[in-house]
């Protein structure tokens, strides 16, 4: 039996790409559309013209990057992908665009054209090195149709100018005036709900089935069923607690919020607003990144905090309220079942919050977290 057990398979009446078995996310983050990545082969045959009909979107390291590959449903509900040929990382400013509107939708289609060199394709299949061809005139179109988003680039493959210090650039395609590299893929709703917790979408937001409390997991036995995950909800796990969490990238703090135990929707997604206990724990100068950037030097930290500024309690209504927390003290370890958050603050009255990110979240909405090569078993129940 399938570990995504009773979410395995869309019930009658949900479509295709509405449900959580319908997620497609790769064991290491990765989003994987049905599209093509193409480009003539170059002069030489360094870049060779291959076909595929997925391409893997890593969001985790260095930038935004795709590459072609090829894709299994996995038994944890994830896919296992294999990518080949040349690899394109975008500019930060085309994958911003792309990821604003997987997350918030758009209203009408989004096109943009950038000039000026930027980007690159990277061939990294051969031996004798990497060579990078800089990219140049970049078109870039998005459109959206009943919650599938469709995306489309190209890019000259020439180079405006060439640094000297960097021997692996060149322009590869210089005897192929015009030649071009065109990407085009398709990322459906269930996939743009697990990763960016989509509003806007028309999923169904009516509770079938409480969502259990499910045991801790490794990397090698993830179930994606598990995902504590929904439309504008991600939740983390305490022993017998559930924790609304939510990160406030821009400003730089996360909030905490202890909340009645949730339940999933007949697509296997979170419901969309579960009561609040409050106060909410807000604290200041805490992001995902800056914790990714300590836990991976240190699987665990320690950090605390005093001062009129180190983050607030905050009471519901508009009657509500906020106390200043004076000092904070938060431990954070990441280990083989998540990242476990243990945080105590004081105020007129001291609160704590003891949870964990499962690896199922971190996979689908913070990939930086995943090793680069995890170790994932195969699954024997699949």
């Amino acid at each position: 039996m399938s570990r995504i057990g009773p979410w395995g398979a869309a019930e009658s009446g949900i479509r295709e790409g509405l449900h959580i078995s319908d997620v497609d996310v790769a064991l290491d983050g990765a989003l994987v559309g049905h599209g093509v990545l193409f480009h003539p082969a170059d002069d030489e045959g360094h870049f060779a013209a291959l076909a595929a009909e997925r391409v893997s979107i890593s969001r985790a390291f260095g930038g935004m990057r795709i590459a072609r590959c090829h894709a299994s449903r996995d038994g944890s509900g994830f896919l296992r992908t294999e990518t080949f040929g040349s690899e394109l990382l975008l500019p930060d400013t085309l994958a911003a665009m792309i990821e604003q509107a997987l997350g918030a939708g758009i209203r009408v289609p989004v096109s943009a054209k950038f000039v000026h060199q930027m980007g690159g394709l990277a061939d990294t299949t051969h031996m004798d090195g990497r060579r990078t061809q800089p990219l140049s005139d970049w078109t870039l179109d998005i459109d959206e149709d009943d919650g599938h988003v469709a995306v489309t680039l190209s890019a000259a493959l020439r180079a405006l100018h060439l640094a000297d210090w960097d021997k692996s650039a060149s322009n590869y395609w210089s005897e192929q005036e015009g030649a071009r590299v065109q990407v085009r893929f398709t990322i459906n709703p269930a996939t743009r709900v697990a990763c960016f917790g989509s509003h806007g979408l028309s999923f169904p937001n009516i509770a079938t089935m409480p969502a259990a409390l499910a045991d801790p997991s490794p990397l090698s036995a993830l179930n994606i069923a598990n995902a504590p995950v929904g439309v504008g909800t991600q939740l983390g796990v305490g022993e017998g607690r559930w924790f609304d969490f939510y990160e406030a990238k821009s400003l730089s703090y996360l909030s905490i919020t202890e909340c009645s135990p949730p339940s999933r929707t007949a697509a296997g997604f979170l419901t969309f607003g579960n009561h609040p206990h409050w106060p909410r724990i807000h604290v200041n100068g805490l992001t995902m990144d800056t914790i990714w950037f300590a836990v991976k030097n240190s699987p665990t930290i320690r950090m605390s905090a005093e001062g009129d500024s180190v983050g607030s309690l905050d009471y519901p209504g508009s009657g509500g309220w906020t106390d200043k927390i004076t000092s904070v003290e938060t431990e954070i370890t990441l280990n083989e079942t998540g990242l476990h958050f243990a945080v105590e603050v004081r105020s007129p009255k001291s609160r704590s919050a003891r949870f964990r990110l499962p690896w199922e979240l971190l996979v689908l909405r913070y990939p930086k977290f995943v090793p680069r090569r995890p170790v994932i078993e195969p699954s024997m129940d699949a």
